[in-house]
């Protein structure tokens, strides 16, 4: 059964920056937050001891998630120390997540595993599928993933590359949004 009229859907894929930079500071400054993310990889340079309070760097994430999929750098809102450890790191991250960043490679048999996931839901709800959906992955390791927004999600780099655990994630996400 075809649904009448234009599929028309996006799912983006990103690199996770704000986040992965407000991890960087946690780790570089041995900030004791956020213990339920995995640690980046490969392991961060540790700089120093930053006397930050964990509110303020809640309160960074907090803003990342706030400002929308759609925005590459939120400073931290709140926390001179904070604001002056994302200062001095803001070159280091970047070069730091391009060394060794694992990609899936776009010739794979699952790089089109999103598009057939969604040509599957559309065909079993009877309807086109009309949606944006934003994952971002994150240079952490595990079976790690985190919700933002029921548009939005966060995937550790072993999930990006695990088409078997991925694909089930977004199912269950933009299932939904069909």
């Amino acid at each position: 059964m075809r649904a009448p009229g234009p599929s028309s859907w996006t799912i983006s894929a990103r690199d996770g920056s704000p986040f992965t930079t407000a991890l960087y500071v946690r780790e570089a400054f041995g900030l004791g937050v956020a213990p339920d993310i995995p640690r980046l990889t490969p392991p961060v340079p540790f700089l120093e001891e930053l006397a930050a309070d964990p509110v303020d760097w809640d309160a960074w994430w907090d803003a990342i998630c706030a400002a929308g999929p759609e925005i590459a750098f939120v400073a931290p809102p709140t926390g001179p120390d904070l604001f002056l450890a994302y200062e001095q790191v803001l070159r280091n991250v970047s070069v730091w997540a391009n060394r060794e960043r694992r990609h899936p490679d776009p010739r794979s048999p699952d790089a089109l595993d999103p598009t057939r996931m969604v040509r599957a839901l559309e065909q079993s709800l009877g309807r086109r599928a009309s949606f944006s959906f934003f994952v971002d992955a994150l240079p952490v390791t595990g079976d790690w993933h985190r919700d933002v927004s029921p548009t939005w999600v966060l995937v550790s780099t072993d999930v990006w590359l695990d088409a078997r655990r991925l694909i089930p994630l977004l199912e269950e996400r933009v299932r939904p949004l069909i």
